[in-house]
């Protein structure tokens, strides 16, 4: 019979929920660096309309400048919104990191509990044994005297 850990299911849960805090902590970095994406999208998009509208103001085109000028406000308050979801997502993302290092902690406690427990069973286990070479050869050598 070898050793066996009675908090193993113990183990085997904190395994999964490190598991899951682990893809949690992934799939939210995933959603950070799409947002981060977004907003570089969206950076690029306002200041190409903004050289747009320089250049619309440059040649006199007032007819052009109102529109352009709606533009660009949408285009800020579009950049507004992405700013805020990605301080979100951040947000997020340092809850997630939080979680998957106190689930590996957790983890890593139960393993250090089973590790030496199963050390104390192989010594317990050993201390048998020699017990019982030293009552045979007790035996042996009192058969013989």
């Amino acid at each position: 019979m070898g050793f066996r850990f009675n908090l193993q299911r113990v183990l085997d849960m904190r395994k999964e929920s490190a598991d899951q805090a682990g893809r949690r902590f992934e799939e939210t970095q995933r959603a950070c660096e799409h947002m981060r994406a977004v907003l570089r999208d969206e950076l690029d998009a306002y200041f190409a309309e903004r050289e747009i509208f320089n250049d619309a103001s440059r040649v006199s085109a007032f007819a052009q400048l109102t529109s352009l000028d709606r533009a660009l406000e949408a285009r800020k308050r579009r950049l507004l919104e992405v700013m805020t979801a990605l301080k979100e997502v951040e947000s997020d993302l340092r809850l997630a990191e939080q979680a998957l290092l106190l689930a590996r902690r957790d983890l890593k406690a139960v393993e250090n509990l089973r590790e030496r427990r199963a050390t104390e069973w192989t010594r317990a286990q050993e201390e048998k044994e020699r017990k019982f070479l030293d009552e045979m050869t007790t035996l042996r050598h009192a058969r013989k005297a």
